[in-house]
Formats: structure tokens, C-alpha cells, sequence
């Protein structure tokens, strides 16, 4: 996790010398607080520069109000800035917009910033608004933290395409695209078959979460030591009973 950390402060550092907008498409619960967690932690070590930070999600804006509510629930490491009085999860120039306008006036401006929005998985939110408006100027930067599914604008992007359709326009990829997959909540591979070791042979595994594909394989690598694995993805809707029924029955 160190690695992830210092290639986050890297692209930070990077994108900051090229002067534009850096877009970070974040899901608005737990994902944009890490971010701005660890943002915070590197401008406290003046890691990286102090940039305007702003969180353009009404949705992550009430998040936040949650977050300020339970101090108690969180680890030692982040009750020890609580009790100090620092907002742990608050970079030092950081505003959330709710409205809009507020959101128009930030996808405007020409100033170097940071601008956090939904959705995660570039799928529709304010977020696409600021790629429509920026992705065609090279100093800007999107920096994706979070798994993007195939057909998407998001894995388009990481794919490497010269243009991708946005909001009913086309336009053209001059930013750079980075990814930092360490910020991910999705376990991998390897983890998840260390997770599955622990209940033992025989045990049974429904897999709803993931690309068809790869749902697949990791069924086969299951059913091969001795575990039942259902590659049961979670687009089929499954009825009650937990199994798929043809219409009629």
C-alpha cells in the first residue's frame, strides 16, 4: 500500500507541473474519503502541493455530514486527528459544491485544481461534465481509483482510445490517463482465493460480482480444489429460490 500511496503522490506532483484540471472519478461513499484522506496525509508531509480541492457530489457531501457524526467508529489513526482537531478527511483548501452553478462555475474555470466527482465508474453524475469539457487538453489529468467495466467511458479510457462519446458529443482523449489500482476496493485474484481457502473443501460459492469472464475462470480454479463455485452474475435476476427459472414456471 505504500507503493500506491507513492505513485499517487507522483501523478499528483506530475499533473500539478502541467497546470490543469485533475479529475478524479470517485464513488461517493467510502472511495471519495479515501482519497481525500491520503490527499490530506501527503499535504501534511508536503508531499504534494496544496491545490483546490473540490468535491463536486451532493451525494459525497452528506457522506461527509455522516462521517462527522461518528468520530467513535472510525480507527486510532484517524480518531488521533479527530482529537486533535483536524477533520481527517479535509485537504487544506477543500469545498464541497452542491448545486449546479456552483458546478458549472468549477467546470469553467481555467485555475488548477483537483475536482473529485460521481460516478466511480463514469456511468452518468457531474463527473462527465468535466471530461466533456476537458479531456480534449493535454495538462489535464484523470486519475482513476476504482474498477471500470467493460463498454464503459472509464475503460475506454484505460484501453487507451483516441476519442470516447460523451453526453451525445465526441471528444477527443489529449489528457493523460493514469491509473492507480491500489486504491481499489476489489479484492484480487489471488486474494480472494485466500479468502475462500479459509472454509474449507466442499464449501459452496455463489460468484455475482464481476466480468462474466473472469467470474468464470475463477469458478473453474474453485471447482478445481475440491470447492463448488456458481458463476451466477448479478445482471441475471435471480428469483427467490436462488436459482433461474424460465418465464411460465
Amino acid at each position: 500500500f505504500e507503493a500506491t500511496i507513492a505513485e499517487f503522490a507522483a501523478l499528483l506532483n506530475a499533473a500539478a507541473d502541467r497546470g490543469g484540471k485533475i479529475l478524479i472519478p470517485s464513488f461517493a461513499l467510502e472511495r471519495t474519503q479515501d482519497v481525500l484522506y491520503h490527499l490530506a496525509r501527503l499535504e501534511d508531509t508536503h508531499t504534494v502541493p496544496v491545490l483546490p480541492v473540490y468535491v463536486d457530489s451532493p451525494l459525497a457531501a452528506r457522506v461527509e455530514q455522516v462521517y462527522d457524526a461518528c468520530h467513535d467508529e472510525f480507527s486510532a489513526e484517524v480518531l488521533m486527528h479527530y482529537r486533535n482537531g483536524i477533520d481527517p478527511f479535509a485537504p487544506k483548501h477543500l469545498k464541497y459544491t452542491r448545486s449546479v452553478e456552483e458546478s458549472k462555475q468549477i467546470n469553467a474555470s481555467r485555475e488548477a485544481c483537483i475536482i473529485i466527482a460521481g460516478s466511480g465508474m463514469m456511468s452518468g453524475g457531474r463527473i462527465l461534465h468535466h471530461l466533456r469539457a476537458h479531456l480534449d487538453d493535454p495538462n489535464t489529468t484523470v486519475m482513476i481509483v476504482g474498477f471500470q467495466p467493460q463498454g464503459g467511458i472509464g475503460r475506454r479510457l484505460v484501453d487507451g482510445d483516441d476519442t470516447v462519446r460523451i453526453l451525445g458529443q465526441e471528444v477527443s482523449v489529449n489528457a493523460t490517463v493514469a491509473t492507480v489500482g491500489g486504491l481499489s476496493a476489489h479484492a484480487d485474484r489471488t486474494e480472494l482465493l485466500d479468502w475462500a481457502s479459509g472454509a474449507g473443501p466442499g464449501a459452496e460459492f455463489r460468484l455475482i460480482h464481476g466480468e462474466v469472464d473472469v467470474i468464470k475462470t475463477l469458478a473453474q480454479t474453485l471447482s478445481a480444489r475440491g470447492q463448488t463455485a456458481v458463476a451466477q452474475p448479478s445482471e441475471v435476476a435471480i428469483p427467490g429460490r436462488g436459482h433461474r427459472e424460465e418465464a411460465g414456471e
